[in-house]
C-alpha cells in the first residue's frame, strides 16, 4: 500500500506540474510529462487491480482540471493556426473581394505588411 500511496503523490505532483506549464503557455513541455503521467497512472491501476479501491478524488479533480486548461490551450492554438492561414491567404492575394462579391486586386506585400 505505501507503494500506491507514493505512485498518487507523484502522480499528483506531476498533474500540478503540467498545470504549470498549460497557464504559463510551455506547451512543449507538455510532452515531456505525457509519459511520466501515462506510466504513473498504468501503475496506479495495476496496484488498485482486484483491491476495490475507488481512484483518488484529488487525482480526478487535478486530471479534470488539467483537462479543462488543455482544451483551451488545443483551441486557441486552433484560433492562431486559423488567423496565421487568413495572413497567408491575404498576403498571397487570395480570398479578397470587393463588396459586390467581385474578386478585388490584392494589395502589394508590402501595403499588407506596413498595415499591421
Amino acid at each position: 500500500m505505501q507503494m500506491i500511496a507514493q505512485d498518487m503523490d507523484e502522480l499528483e505532483a506531476v498533474l500540478d506540474l503540467e498545470r504549470r506549464h498549460l497557464l504559463a503557455g510551455e506547451l512543449a513541455e507538455l510532452e515531456l510529462l505525457a509519459d511520466r503521467k501515462a506510466d504513473l497512472i498504468n501503475r496506479i491501476s495495476r496496484q488498485r487491480s482486484g483491491k476495490g479501491v475507488d481512484a483518488s478524488e484529488r487525482l480526478r479533480k487535478a486530471a479534470e482540471r488539467n483537462q479543462a486548461l488543455l482544451l483551451a490551450a488545443a483551441e486557441g492554438l486552433r484560433t492562431v493556426m486559423r488567423r496565421v492561414a487568413e495572413l497567408q491567404n491575404l498576403h498571397h492575394g487570395r480570398g479578397t473581394y470587393d463588396e459586390g462579391g467581385v474578386r478585388a486586386t490584392p494589395l502589394e506585400p508590402s501595403r499588407i505588411t506596413r498595415r499591421f
